[in-house]
């Protein structure tokens, strides 16, 4: 048996993923396209502000991406993997600072 987090519990292991995540990636999932904070927080119980930070930090992992011209979201392959339980939590921690300087 793994040791590892399901992925709705993955927020435990991972220093920047808070508990919302797993539900915003989820809505994400749910329909093609693109999605706005705004509404995605008619399904959710979060506010837009909140979702769209938390949008920002997924995007900043390859977890989504974000529209071209427009403040739309929309899952990635990557983020399929996540709810799929596919990933590790190593996959998902932010590169260690003190790895990058050599010194």
């Amino acid at each position: 048996m793994s040791n590892r987090p399901n992925s709705e519990d993955m927020y435990r292991e991972v220093d920047w993923m808070k508990p919302s995540d797993y539900p915003l990636l989820q809505e994400l999932a749910k329909y093609d396209g693109w999605h706005t904070p705004k509404s995605l927080s008619l399904n959710l119980p979060n506010t837009r502000n909140w979702l769209g930070q938390r949008c920002r930090k997924l995007e900043e992992h390859d977890l989504v991406e974000r529209h071209d011209d427009e403040p739309g979201y929309r899952i990635t392959d990557r983020g399929r993997a996540f709810l799929a339980g596919e990933l590790e939590p190593a996959d998902l921690q932010e590169p260690d600072a003190d790895a990058e300087t050599d010194a």
